[in-house]
């Protein structure tokens, strides 16, 4: 299962197995996506500062907390820069 934006990434972190999420988090392939993909330094450092002991499930939670968190972010920062495009005649 392949993302291919963040909030497609958001909705497939809701629906995989927490088998793939163990095996990926350690590997630091959740980073590595999000900073080379993406261009989304910020967010792959928050998450790279995840503890590697959690349980699957909640290590699966804290991840999807952090991606909605930056969406929400980056939708405001996208609707500020639109305002400040927006002049009136």
């Amino acid at each position: 299962m392949t993302a291919v934006s963040l909030a497609d990434f958001a909705e497939k972190l809701q629906k995989i197995e927490t088998n793939s999420v163990l095996f990926h988090d350690p590997r630091g392939d959740f980073q590595s996506w999000i900073k080379n993909t993406l261009g989304d330094e910020e967010l792959a450092h928050r998450i790279s500062k995840i503890k590697s002991n959690l349980v699957a499930e909640n290590l699966r939670k804290q991840l999807e907390k952090l991606v909605y968190k930056r969406l929400v972010e980056l939708s405001r920062i996208s609707r500020h820069r639109l305002a400040g495009l927006y002049v009136e005649e």
